[in-house]
């Protein structure tokens, strides 16, 4: 592994998010990011933590806007709603290869999705707020 990834997760872990042994952990990200999410995953494990990893595809959110209807659009999924209750550190790592993408989706339909996930945001706001989800 490239040691300046390892260093990057020790970083991100131990001082941006003070992980510790024990805590429920997401990291969020992109395939492309795969190489530290792995070097950040190995980090919380090696700590204790409980580690979830959400590797996404920026597609899919196009695809749902192009042809999800508004019922589909406004779903806020139950798992969504224990994930922000029960973390206490999330690493987002935003890096994409489609710079344009949602370029061609309606700003309305993209409206919808936002309104639909608003109570998660609050609520994820709320606790990074309070301090009892750590989050960068």
């Amino acid at each position: 592994m490239d040691s300046r990834l390892q260093k990057l997760a020790k970083v991100l872990v131990n001082y941006s998010l003070g992980v510790k042994s024990g805590q429920l952990f997401k990291i969020s990200a992109e395939p492309i990011a795969a190489p530290l999410v792995l070097a950040v995953y190995e980090e919380a494990i090696k700590l204790g933590a409980n580690s979830v990893i959400e590797l996404g595809l920026i597609d899919i959110r196009e695809t749902l806007l192009k042809f999800g209807n508004d019922e589909q659009l406004m779903y806020l999924s139950p798992m969504r709603k224990l994930e922000v209750e029960e973390l206490q550190s999330q690493l987002s790592i935003w890096a994409t290869t489609n710079t344009k993408n949602l370029s061609n989706v309606d700003p309305k339909r993209q409206q919808l999705l936002s309104r639909g996930s608003r109570p998660y945001l609050e609520r994820f706001f709320e606790r990074v707020g309070n301090k009892t989800l750590h989050w960068c």
